[in-house]
């Protein structure tokens, strides 16, 4: 019963981090590497951003499988679940609810700075749960735990790797440019933010019961 309520609380806060994505994304100011390159892609494959999330990080999740095999945790396969409804909850607020952005630039601040602490809180409360990994880090790690490299070091790189492919598609695909003063502000606020709502959090969800023995 008490994995059930971690597991209903992990659902709930990816549901708040793909509002936070999504409002990222709507007030076009800049979005992280990875956001980024997974709008454009999708921009590419004219697929909707959430549904692109979900079959991309499930490619990412069987190599997750392929590259750890037996070491391949059987709650991580909990990732299917989240992705399917996390990325369904995105083209939700993004396709449906927040279809347009502010005219004016401020508005337009005010709506990726609010995306950014939601996304923060979220990220925040699922690492303290520590149910799953989120699929590209959970990828990132595996590599890296089969050639023995640092994952916080090798989790930066890919940032930079996701940026350099999101601007070769813009330019090459003439796509919506994505990268833009946000991403390195956003990068900065989600790093604090989420730091701080570690710290938060974690009394709180002990109160409730909510983290692991």
């Amino acid at each position: 019963m008490t994995f059930l309520k971690r597991f209903l609380a992990m659902m709930f806060f990816s549901c708040v981090v793909a509002l936070g994505i999504s409002l990222v994304l709507r007030a076009n100011i800049g979005a992280c590497p990875l956001d980024a390159l997974y709008f454009t892609l999708s921009q590419i494959f004219k697929m909707k951003v959430g549904t692109f999330i979900i079959c991309m990080n499930s490619i990412l999740i069987l190599c997750q499988i392929l590259l750890l095999g037996k070491e391949f945790k059987k709650s991580q396969y909990l990732q299917f679940v989240n992705l399917f409804v996390f990325g369904n909850i995105i083209n939700f607020f993004y396709g449906t609810v927040f279809v347009s952005s502010f005219d004016f630039y401020l508005g337009k601040v005010a709506m990726f700075a609010a995306g950014i602490v939601l996304t923060a809180l979220g990220v925040g409360v699922i690492i303290n749960l520590n149910i799953i990994d989120p699929p590209f880090e959970g990828f990132v790690k595996a590599i890296c735990h089969k050639l023995d490299l640092d994952f916080v070091k090798y989790r930066l790189v890919a940032d930079f790797v996701c940026a350099g492919l999101a601007l070769v598609l813009i330019y090459t695909f003439n796509t919506p440019q994505v990268l833009r003063e946000g991403t390195l502000l956003g990068l900065l606020m989600f790093t604090a933010g989420m730091g701080i709502f570690i710290r938060l959090t974690k009394p709180l969800l002990s109160a409730c019961h909510l983290l692991e023995d």
